[in-house]
């Protein structure tokens, strides 16, 4: 037996050992505290998606004699949200309205209409054929306000498509909307 390890000395170390762990154990169960401990979160924000970084740090128990120390493993886990970017101020987006419907007029009725919900970049323009059914039509990247655009002018859903036919107006080009306005709305 080593003479300066005495039973009394082996206690000792072993509490010593158990009241650090202890510590150890409190600081990173700690949700406010900062110093001497990892931040159990960080959030870093780019554009629409929002990644969160978890860390969980384990000290496992110490069953053994002092002299063996176990490391202590630290397991960080990433989860990714994605969330849509707000819509597009109405008075921000460019709008052709577009008279697909076989009454004169109705183009420059449906632009007053959509001056009148806060649309303010409206141009009228003709379709290149007449329409059964009104169509609120998108470019890319512009679906959520081609919905709002159908729902203010009180159309169902299905009247939102993307605008892949450039020759369906006879008319400026390049507009984030196309209204083809048939007839069922000229009253």
């Amino acid at each position: 037996m080593n003479p300066h390890r005495t039973p009394t000395r082996r206690r000792g170390v072993i509490a010593a050992t158990t009241v650090a762990l202890l510590a150890l154990a409190a600081c990173s169960s700690s949700k406010g505290s900062t110093a001497g401990s990892v931040p159990e979160t960080s959030a870093t924000v780019a554009e629409s998606t929002t990644t969160v970084l978890e860390t969980t740090t384990t000290v496992p128990e110490s069953t053994t004699a002092p002299e063996t120390t176990a490391p202590a493993t630290t397991t960080t886990a990433e989860a990714t949200t994605t969330t849509e970017a707000p819509l597009v101020d109405r008075g921000a987006l460019s709008v052709v309205v577009a008279n697909a419907g076989d009454s004169g007029g109705l183009a420059a009725r449906g632009a007053d209409a959509l001056a009148a919900l806060g649309y303010v970049f409206v141009v009228t323009a003709d379709a290149a054929g007449t329409r059964e059914t009104s169509a609120v039509l998108y470019a890319a990247g512009f679906q959520r306000e081609a919905a709002r655009l159908a729902a203010d002018l009180g159309l169902p859903a299905d009247a939102v498509a993307p605008f892949d036919d450039p020759s369906a107006i006879t008319g400026p080009a390049g507009a984030d909307l196309v209204v083809l306005l048939a007839t069922e709305l000229a009253a």
